[in-house]
């Protein structure tokens, strides 16, 4: 599932947990971006009441990533209202007593999400990366 068009911020992990409710047997991974994360991840309690096997991979540049892209371009790299105070998402995932991990590569992102896909709770996967503007 995408978002198709304006407002989609924060859509992925809903949509996740929509889709692990409706079909529990099939495996749903939510791909987010820090900053769509953090509109709804207050959502993760939804996913631990329910003990929804849900991996939720957070791409993490503390950054807005796709608004700085277009300031950059449209802008001559004028950035305002961009840059993001991210939580250790790793402890945020401590915090409701689920696993979090930090994948800082291609394999150990695969590796985490397929651990993740075997448990019966949500999982925290923070993904540092880094974008040039």
């Amino acid at each position: 599932l995408i978002p198709n068009g304006l407002a989609g911020m924060g859509f992925a992990l809903p949509s996740g947990i929509a889709a692990k409710l409706v079909h529990p047997e099939r495996n749903v991974v939510t791909v987010n971006g820090d900053g769509g994360f953090q509109f709804t991840m207050q959502e993760v309690a939804t996913a631990v009441q329910f003990r929804l096997g849900l991996p939720i991979v957070i791409f993490n540049d503390s950054t807005y990533t796709a608004v700085k892209e277009a300031q950059a371009r449209e802008f001559d790299r004028r950035f305002i209202a961009v840059d993001l105070v991210n939580p250790d998402y790793v402890k945020f995932a401590d915090a409701y007593g689920i696993p979090g991990v930090r994948a800082e590569s291609p394999d150990a992102l695969a590796e985490a999400i397929r651990a993740a896909a075997q448990r019966d709770l949500p999982t925290i996967i923070d993904t540092p990366i880094h974008f040039e503007y």
